[in-house]
């Protein structure tokens, strides 16, 4: 087995990055120790200012008055940590999500993508529009792999180096508390190789249970702790805005962030929808739209049309605050057919969807409509209007005996019988009894002073024009 270990050391920040708040400005995270509140962490512009983890709020709030600081808030990191286990199931069959960390089994994946390295460029392109910082880690285990993330990123390829590649790493990147690593260094137990050599009873007894452990975890002698991730069913993000929206142009930003998510989310377990909700949220109220696609898909390009047709139908009763979207059910997306000189185009079914879409966002969904037959002998009800999409069933409906002129006159229109040669006919047409709109005429096919071949018919009233064929 060969794990990959994602890590995210800065987490809080790239969220905050992600609500459009540039990095260059100085935020910190907030913790507490001993009941004091004090900064936990901060980023590279508070960093640059003078703070330091540790510092109390007041001293930081008089070196950086403008300072963000955040709150530890769990439920955006795990939604951020499932979009990424969701990105890395396109990579690996085994997927398992540890603190601030994705682990990737790549060991059965290598052939497939070409190696470690093409799997490892794939796999960051993939996970680019979920913007966050990773460091990685490769190792036989998963817990080394995640050790070396950590500890600042490495390789260790076989289960033989494993033991001596690790000893001379410092403790202090491992997943223990902070007074265990503390007593540990005052020991001088603080590189893994001085560890390695004690006897492993000896440490369970004077550091407790966790700390073994955690080392046979590290050697493999213990399966991962952290069970297989299972996606969600349904894609689910939102976006707080970094400040007020009043109109639609100033949504387009967090609109793409959430769309280019979905499809990091989707696209590499050819996953897609086809219909999808944006909720734009403000102080009091907030507003729905429902994006319809004619066939699934998770391409960004094709779903940020319809979502920015979608959007542009919405009235702004008062400034947004948040926008989110939700995916309905994710449906499976067939491989392209693949030939001897590459991947086959796409499919003419899905060529046809997508232009319907782009119609139906210019046009109206009423503008756009196929002919299909109808069960009446009467020229003026023999077709109905179908939808768009999806392609309608073949209709039961029988075709006409004889030819029926591909242009037909909104109504019939008065003519002369001179002004025209009749060329064959008639076929009668009687029909309509029952509704009290009855038709009782003998239909010829004729030819005009211009040339045109016509189609007429003569009833009680006269000679009348119905259309033409060409």
């Amino acid at each position: 087995m060969l794990w990959l270990a994602l890590f995210a050391p800065k987490l809080p920040f790239d969220l905050l990055a992600r609500q459009g708040h540039p990095p260059s400005r100085p935020a910190a995270l907030l913790g507490e120790e001993k009941g004091i509140p004090r900064l936990a962490e901060v980023n590279a512009a508070a960093a640059r200012r003078g703070l330091r983890p540790g510092q109390s709020l007041a001293h930081a709030y008089a070196v950086v008055p403008e300072l963000i600081l955040l709150r530890k808030d769990e439920a955006a990191e795990r939604a951020a940590f499932e979009r990424l286990g969701s990105c890395a199931l396109g990579f690996s069959s085994e997927v398992r999500l540890a603190e601030r960390a994705v682990l990737l089994e790549v060991g059965g994946s290598l052939r497939l993508f070409g190696g470690l390295e093409a799997l490892g460029m794939r796999l960051r392109e993939a996970l680019e529009p979920l913007a966050v910082t990773l460091r990685e880690g490769v190792a036989p285990t998963a817990e080394a792999a995640l050790f070396l993330a950590r500890a600042g990123g490495g390789r260790i390829l076989s289960r033989e180096e494993l033991k001596a590649s690790l000893a001379p790493l410092r403790l202090s990147a491992a997943p223990l508390p902070s007074e265990l690593i503390a007593t540990l260094a005052a020991l001088g137990l603080d590189r893994l190789g001085r560890l390695f050599r004690l006897p492993p009873a000896s440490l369970s007894e004077r550091f407790g249970p966790a700390l073994l452990a955690w080392l046979e975890s590290l050697l493999g002698e213990r399966p991962p702790a952290w069970p297989r991730f299972t996606p969600p069913e349904r894609f689910q993000a939102e976006l707080e805005l970094p400040q007020p929206a009043g109109s639609v142009p100033e949504l387009r930003f967090a609109l793409a962030r959430l769309v280019h998510e979905l499809e990091a989310c989707l696209s590499p377990r050819r996953l897609g929808v086809a219909k999808l909700r944006l909720t734009l949220k403000g102080r009091r109220s907030f507003r729905d739209a429902t994006i319809a696609l004619r066939s699934p898909s998770a391409e960004a390009k094709r779903l940020l049309a319809a979502a920015e047709a979608a959007l542009e139908r919405i009235e702004l009763s008062e400034p947004v605050l948040a926008l989110a979207l939700e995916s309905g059910s994710l449906r499976e997306i067939p491989p392209l057919q693949q030939t001897l000189w590459g991947p086959a185009s796409e499919g003419h079914r899905e060529k046809l969807a997508e232009l319907i879409e782009r119609l139906e966002q210019r046009l109206g969904e009423a503008a756009l409509y196929r002919l299909g037959l109808a069960e009446d002998h009467r020229p003026e009800r023999a077709f109905r209007r179908l939808p768009a999409w999806p392609e309608p069933q073949p209709s039961k409906a029988a075709l006409p005996l004889s030819p029926r002129p591909a242009w037909f006159l909104p109504s019939p229109r008065p003519v002369r019988r001179e002004d025209y040669e009749l060329l064959s006919g008639p076929e009668r047409i009687e029909s309509g009894w029952w509704d009290g709109e009855e038709h009782r005429r003998d239909y010829y096919r004729a030819r005009d002073r211009q040339g045109r071949e016509c189609w007429l018919f003569q009833a009680a009233e006269g000679w009348f024009l119905q259309g033409f064929f060409r």
